[in-house]
């Protein structure tokens, strides 16, 4: 049959009323001819502009429930990405902190032994269970 002049009428109608992305827009418009190259293979007589509108709808109606779905699924998408972005956000936060924290005690751990830059003598006290200070300062060498 010899339909591809109303199809092609209807998608451009269709095409027009779509802002999307390009590639969304190709993949809609492929799915749509498809459709309706079955339904006009099914007909016994030539398929009109005038039957596709009845079969399919309005093309600026079909645009339009197009780019609602494909919104709630961006905005869907989107919140998801958001979502993850957060995420790792708290992730990569928590490490940092974690290695502040880490630093810091590292660098208090090194400064216990030292008083106003001078070395101090510790020894281990067995009842205590941990270094004691002398109180005597080490001559620095």
């Amino acid at each position: 049959m010899n339909y591809e002049n109303p199809i092609r009428q209807y998608l451009s109608e269709v095409s027009s009323y779509l802002v999307c992305p390009l590639s969304s827009k190709k993949r809609f418009l492929s799915s749509l001819q498809q459709q309706i190259e079955e339904f006009a293979d099914t007909q016994d007589s030539e398929v009109s502009y005038e039957v596709l509108v009845s079969q399919f709808g309005e093309p600026k109606d079909i645009a339009t429930c197009f780019l609602q779905q494909s919104e709630s699924r961006t905005i869907r998408d989107m919140v998801s990405g958001a979502m993850v972005k957060k995420r790792v956000c708290l992730v990569v936060t928590a490490v940092l902190l974690i290695v502040a924290i880490a630093v810091v005690a590292y660098t208090r751990y090194l400064a216990q032994d030292t008083i106003n830059g001078s070395k101090i003598r510790t020894y281990y006290n067995s009842t205590l269970n941990m270094p004691s200070y002398t109180g005597e300062y080490l001559e620095e060498h």
